[in-house]
């Protein structure tokens, strides 16, 4: 059910983007944009568009919260769409009529415009999973002597540890956040403001994420029986 709304969330935005990208660029169009030949070329790209990103892999893997495999997905599907619009608009000028309003600079600018508007919700996603965790990471950043670790095991035992180290005198560390063992768990929620920021099976693929995305990050606390 997810990975559909997202379909039809990226759909929605390419024709934001086709809007956008006609207004941004002035263009004035030969035809009437919403007659019978307009809403046919609109559903014609959807349909285009869905294709692509299916084919360019944006939806062949779990949905990640705005990872770089998304993000370099939807730059081949952005650009692949923009490509096949534009080798089908001149396909169209020579063996059936000129179409005004439509040169390179509408689809360069349709390709930054897509690109920015189908990735900008995947952002604000991965912000409302992990923003509490970078605020943790960002604000004892400057304070070296705490060291910043994530917690792997069941949220009851996470409850234990954030408790544990906020009240710890001196402060030793402090928990941005908290990958959870139960497949189940709830996925963004928070636990006395830590935010659980991945579950099992993608422990490894966020953990990842989290090493290479910070440099705050000093310490991963284990809780009973992960190892095994």
């Amino acid at each position: 059910m997810r990975r559909a709304i997202i379909m039809v969330q990226d759909l929605v935005m390419v024709l934001i983007a086709v809007a956008l990208s006609l207004t941004l660029s002035q263009s004035r169009l030969s035809f009437d944009a919403f007659s019978s030949g307009g809403l046919a070329c609109w559903a014609l790209i959807v349909l285009l568009a869905h294709l692509l990103f299916r084919t360019c892999g944006l939806y062949s893997t779990v949905w990640r919260f705005a990872s770089t495999p998304d993000f370099f997905n939807i730059l081949k599907g952005c650009g692949s769409l923009t490509v096949v619009l534009y080798l089908a608009s001149i396909a169209f000028r020579s063996f059936f009529q000129p179409v005004a309003g439509l040169n390179e600079r509408q689809f360069i600018v349709f390709f930054l415009v897509s690109f920015t508007i189908i990735s900008a919700p995947r952002l604000y996603y991965r912000f409302l999973r992990d923003g509490a965790s970078w605020r943790i990471l960002r604000r004892a950043a400057g304070d070296a002597s705490i060291k910043q670790a994530l917690f792997i095991g069941r949220l009851s035992e996470a409850d234990v540890i954030v408790r544990f180290t906020r009240t710890a005198v001196p402060a030793e560390y402090a928990i941005a956040g908290i990958m959870a063992t139960e497949a189940g768990a709830p996925l963004g929620t928070q636990i006395q403001g830590v935010p659980v920021v991945a579950l099992r099976p993608r422990l490894v693929g966020v953990l990842e994420e989290y090493v290479k995305g910070t440099e705050n990050l000093d310490l991963l606390i284990f809780g009973k029986g992960v190892e095994r």
